[in-house]
């Protein structure tokens, strides 16, 4: 049970703090999404906004991050993680490995 829930709880650990950051109107501000990936050691962050979305992009070491977010809600729409090398990604209690 705890390896089908570990991609879920990794998810809801990015989109915790997203959260908190919406306005009084609900809106999520990109500019301070962006600071958090960077305050959280995450480089080479790049953020594409419109009305209805916030997509992420954002790497640390070998691994890459590309995440959407709902501007209304900041709930994540779409999580990819991957690992420039091709190495397996682990997350505690849960090895990701690419499907090819």
């Amino acid at each position: 049970m705890k390896r089908s829930l570990a991609p879920f709880l990794f998810a809801a650990t990015l989109a915790l703090p997203v959260m908190a950051q919406t306005g009084a109107a609900g809106v999520m501000d990109p500019d301070s999404l962006v600071s958090q990936f960077q305050t959280a050691g995450w480089e080479s962050v790049a953020m594409e906004s419109n009305e209805h979305s916030i997509e992420i992009e954002a790497r640390r070491g070998a691994m890459e991050i590309e995440v959407v977010y709902d501007r209304a809600t900041g709930m994540v729409r779409d999580l990819d993680i991957e690992n420039i090398d091709g190495r397996p990604i682990t997350i505690p209690g849960l090895t990701l490995t690419s499907a090819s």
